[in-house]
């Protein structure tokens, strides 16, 4: 008997990521942000409450562009069509946007293999510590598992160091 996991699946900068149901709240069209969105984390108000947004498609998008040479642009804001919710282990509810609704699958249990950790580290930013293998057809197809406390904790570190240079730059006068 194969054991599986069931997850749902979603695209997002070039990626397809997965998050097991057990871990998802709902999926809901995404409202417009709250304010001004601090590069990978921001704000939306759903259903009578403010929900921390994680933007990784900006994250891994600007990750993408750096490894490549290329001079950092800022990637547009997109909030995405869609919203998954998901609650972190600190209890904190957590919006990740995407652009279309995600999949729902049974993934093998024997097709996840930890990734190497300088691929975590470079390409994935630590997003995910495991992948999925599948065979289709036409080619093999790769899923990450993602680390959402990572996830988080990236945004944050991400957002209070942007905080800090925008204060050091105000103390400063540039």
């Amino acid at each position: 008997m194969n054991e599986s996991i069931k997850v749902i699946v979603f695209p997002i900068a070039n990626y397809l990521f997965a998050l097991p149901m057990t871990a998802i709240l709902k999926v809901s069209h995404c409202p417009p942000l709250v304010g001004e969105n601090l590069s990978e984390i921001g704000l939306v108000h759903l259903e009578n409450r403010t929900i921390t947004l994680l933007n990784l498609h900006q994250k891994l998008t600007a990750a993408r562009q750096s490894l490549a040479g290329k001079k950092f642009k800022k990637v547009p804001e997109t909030s995405g069509q869609f919203l998954i919710l998901t609650q972190a282990s600190r209890g904190e509810v957590c919006g990740i946007p995407i652009d279309k609704l995600p999949d729902m699958m049974d993934l093998p249990l024997g097709t996840i293999e930890l990734l190497p950790e300088s691929y975590q580290q470079t390409n994935l930013l630590g997003l995910a510590n495991y992948v999925a293998v599948l065979q289709s057809e036409e080619k093999k197809l790769a899923i990450f598992l993602l680390d959402l406390e990572q996830a988080l904790n990236l945004a944050t570190i991400n957002a209070q160091n942007f905080l800090r240079g925008t204060e050091t730059r105000l103390l400063i006068g540039e």
